[in-house]
């Protein structure tokens, strides 16, 4: 499953959002707070800095990919309790 949903066809990690969204404006928070925090590092603290980011994104495509593997579990799951406890389905 987590095969899956690391392919060309489906990708957790790519998807669009709305203008002026309260993801846009969360994104925008982020990237305005770690260029404020970078700029006020010296070189060493960046290193471990990054270190830190580096971890926490591949830390995020973890969760990512098993909550969308989760999901899709899911809805596997209710679509078959659909087919199997519905006697009318098809009428």
């Amino acid at each position: 499953m987590g095969r899956f949903s690391c392919g060309t066809a489906i990708s957790p990690d790519i998807w669009t959002f709305e203008k002026d969204s309260q993801y846009e404006q969360a994104l925008s928070d982020v990237l305005r707070s770690g260029d404020e925090l970078t700029a006020s590092l010296n070189d060493e603290q960046k290193i471990i800095f990054q270190k830190y980011a580096d971890a926490w994104s591949e830390l995020m495509s973890i969760i990512t990919i098993k909550n969308m593997t989760h999901g899709y579990k899911m809805g596997l799951l209710m679509t078959a309790e659909a087919f199997v406890t519905s006697k009318d389905f098809f009428d």
